[in-house]
């Protein structure tokens, strides 16, 4: 998951993500990033916080599996 107010404000950001995922972490077959907005709405908006676990319980994540959260505080807590 991606904080959109950053990836507006860092061109190429999400290709840079997706680089790093696969070169130098070495993991394979990535979902799409959910995009989240920054801030309270993260984490306070059930809307958002239900697609990171249906995301999650689509692609199988387990605990020996990575989610990536890039962003703020508010992001991150979500």
């Amino acid at each position: 998951m991606i904080d959109r107010g950053l990836l507006e404000k860092t061109p190429g950001l999400q290709k840079k993500i997706r680089t790093y995922c696969e070169d130098i972490l070495q993991l394979e077959d990535l979902p799409t990033p959910i995009i989240l907005p920054g801030g309270e709405e993260s984490k306070n908006n059930l809307d958002h916080v239900t697609s990171v676990l249906d995301q999650i319980n689509k692609n199988g994540i387990s605990r020996h599996s990575f989610v990536v959260a890039i962003g703020g505080g508010a992001v991150l807590d979500a």
